[in-house]
C-alpha cells in the first residue's frame, strides 16, 4: 500500500493566555521540505485556500502533473484573513486526513506539521496515550540542488531502503507486543532503526548526492497490549537519549550535532479516525541541518 503525507504551507503557532492557539502563516513552499516529503512519501497532499492561493512554485506544479502532488481545499470552512490562514489550514488538514483515510483504499495518509506538538481542531481528537519516536539529526534527504527527476529515479531504484525506516518504526510495536522479553525486543527494534538509517545514508552517498539531515517526531498509536512502563526498562527511560552510530561513522559530521533518538509516551492529541493498521499518524518536523 502506498503512503501519503498531508502538509500545510508554513505557519507560526503561539499559545495565548486563554489557551487558544494563534496561528499565522508566512512564505511559500520550501524546496527543501518538498524534497524531504518526496524522498520518503509516495503521495503529497498540500492544503490550499479556495480563494487565497499560496504560490508553491514550478517544482510543485510539475509534481502535480505527475499525480504525485494534489491540493486539498475546503469551501465549507469559514473564510479567514490572508494574514491568519493557519486555522483554515489546520481545519482542512484534519478534514482531509479523515476523508482520505476513509475513502482512499490505495494509500495510508499521515499528517505533517512543522512543530513539536500536533495541532488539531476541537472535535477531531481526544487526549490519549501516544508513543513518540524522535529522530534527531538522523533522516537524510537530498538538498535543493538535486533535481526532482533525479530523486524520482533514485526512488525507483532504492525504494526498499527508503520505506524500510518507516517499517522499522511500525515494527517497533510488533516486536514488543509479540515478545515475552520486552527489553530485548526494544533493543532489537532500536537496532533495526539504526540499520535502516545507515542503509539510506549509504545509498545516498553512492549516488553522490548532497544531503541534509532533518529531525522529526513520529507519533504512533499507543501500545495498548502491554504496560507502558515495561517499554522503558533496561536503562532506557522515557525520553532518554539513545545515541546512534559509533565514532567511525561520524567522520565528516563534526559540524552536525550527534544523531540520536528518543522514545517516550505521554497523553497527546490523537485523531479520532486512526485505523488499526495505521500506527504512524503524524510526523512533526523540526530543524534541518546542513551536511556537505
Amino acid at each position: 500500500m502506498k503512503r501519503g503525507i498531508i502538509v500545510t504551507p508554513p505557519f507560526d503557532h503561539k499559545e495565548v493566555e486563554d489557551g487558544f492557539h494563534s496561528i499565522k502563516t508566512g512564505g511559500g513552499f520550501d524546496p527543501s521540505k518538498l524534497r524531504e516529503y518526496l524522498f520518503y512519501w509516495d503521495q503529497i497532499n498540500i492544503i490550499q485556500h479556495p480563494a487565497i492561493t499560496i504560490d508553491c512554485g514550478p517544482e510543485v506544479e510539475s509534481l502535480l502533473k505527475e499525480n504525485i502532488v494534489s491540493y486539498a481545499k475546503n469551501a465549507n470552512v469559514r473564510s479567514f484573513s490572508k494574514h491568519d490562514l493557519g486555522p483554515y489550514y489546520i481545519q482542512t488538514q484534519a478534514d482531509t486526513y479523515q476523508y482520505l483515510n476513509t475513502n482512499d483504499d490505495s494509500t495510508l495518509w499521515s499528517i505533517a506539521q512543522p512543530y513539536g506538538e500536533l495541532i488539531l481542531p476541537e472535535g477531531y481528537y481526544k487526549q490519549a496515550p501516544v508513543t513518540q519516536i524522535e529522530l534527531v539529526n538522523l533522516l537524510p534527504f537530498p538538498s535543493e540542488e538535486v533535481h526532482l527527476d533525479d530523486i524520482l529515479e533514485f526512488k525507483l531504484k532504492r525504494y526498499s531502503e527508503l520505506i524500510a525506516i518507516r517499517h522499522a518504526m511500525e515494527d517497533f510495536y510488533l516486536e514488543i507486543i509479540n515478545s515475552n522479553d520486552i527489553p530485548l525486543s526494544k533493543t532489537r527494534a532500536i537496532e533495526k532503526i539504526e540499520t535502516t538509517v545507515k542503509d539510506i545514508n549509504r545509498v545516498i552517498d553512492e549516488k553522490k548526492m548532497k544531503k541534509f539531515f532533518s529531525s522529526v517526531k513520529v507519533s504512533l498509536d499507543s501500545i495498548d497490549k502491554i504496560d507502558a512502563a515495561q517499554l522503558f526498562t533496561a536503562g532506557a527511560v522515557m525520553g532518554a537519549k539513545i545515541h546512534l552510530f559509533d565514532t567511525s561513522l561520524a567522520e565528516g559530521m563534526l559540524d552536525l550535532a550527534a544523531p540520536f533518538l528518543t522514545i517516550g509516551q505521554k497523553l497527546l492529541a490523537r485523531p479520532n479516525h486512526v485505523s488499526p493498521e495505521h500506527k504512524d499518524f503524524a510526523y512533526l518536523y523540526n530543524a534541518i541541518r546542513d551536511f556537505r
